[in-house]
C-alpha cells in the first residue's frame, strides 16, 4: 500500500524538515520526502514558503555544497527523520532583473518628467515667451537629462517580459531628441 502514497506524504518515515537561510530570513519546509529533487525543493519554497524568486535563479547548499536541479536529498545522504539546515543563494542576474525593474519605473517618471518640459519649452519658443538665449540653455539642460536617461535605460537589465517596455523608452526618446531639434529650429528662426 505504501507505493501509492505521494511523495512527502505523512507516516512514509523517508521525509525531513528543511531549515534553509538567505542571510537572516528563515524558510522552512516540513516533511519533505528524501526522494524530491532540488528542483521540487524549490518550487515548494517559493509555493508552501513565501520565497517568490523565480526557480532558475535560486542556488541551495546543503552539506558544503551547492546542489544541483536533479539531486535528491537521499543522493546527498541525507537521512529519515533528519533536521535539514541549508543555505539559499540567488544566482548573478537575479537583483540585476529587480533593479532593472526598479530602474524602469524611477526611467517612467523621468521620461514622463522630461516629455512634459519638452512640450512646454516648444509651446514658449513658439510663443515667443522665452528669449532664444534662454530657450538654447533649457535645450542643452533637457539633452543632458536624454543622454543621461538613455544610459541608464542602456544599462539596465531588465527580465524579458520588460524588454518591449524598455525599447519603448528608448522610441520615446528619440521622439523627444526630433522635438527638441524642433525647438532649436524655430528658436533659429527668432534670433
Amino acid at each position: 500500500m505504501s507505493g501509492n502514497k505521494k511523495k512527502g506524504e505523512d507516516g512514509d518515515g523517508e521525509t525531513v524538515a528543511l531549515v534553509l537561510l538567505k542571510g537572516t530570513q528563515k524558510y522552512y519546509l516540513k516533511e519533505v520526502d528524501l526522494d524530491l529533487d532540488i528542483a521540487d525543493i524549490k518550487e515548494r519554497l517559493n509555493s508552501e514558503a513565501g520565497l517568490n524568486v523565480p526557480v532558475k535563479y535560486i542556488k541551495v547548499l546543503i552539506k558544503g555544497k551547492i546542489r544541483d536541479n536533479s539531486e535528491t536529498l537521499k543522493a546527498i545522504g541525507i537521512k529519515p527523520g533528519s533536521k535539514v539546515k541549508g543555505k539559499l543563494f540567488f544566482e548573478e542576474g537575479y537583483h540585476q532583473e529587480v533593479s532593472g525593474s526598479i530602474t524602469l519605473e524611477k526611467m517612467e517618471a523621468k521620461l514622463l518628467e522630461l516629455e512634459k518640459k519638452v512640450k512646454d519649452l516648444f509651446v514658449k519658443v513658439n510663443h515667443r515667451v522665452i528669449t532664444p538665449e534662454d530657450a538654447a540653455f533649457e535645450v542643452v539642460h533637457l539633452d543632458d537629462s536624454v543622454q543621461k536617461i538613455k544610459g541608464e535605460l542602456d544599462e539596465s537589465r531588465v527580465k524579458d517580459a520588460e524588454k518591449e517596455t524598455r525599447e519603448n523608452m528608448l522610441e520615446r526618446l528619440k521622439n523627444i531628441k526630433v522635438k527638441m531639434e524642433a525647438i532649436r529650429e524655430a528658436n533659429r528662426v527668432y534670433t
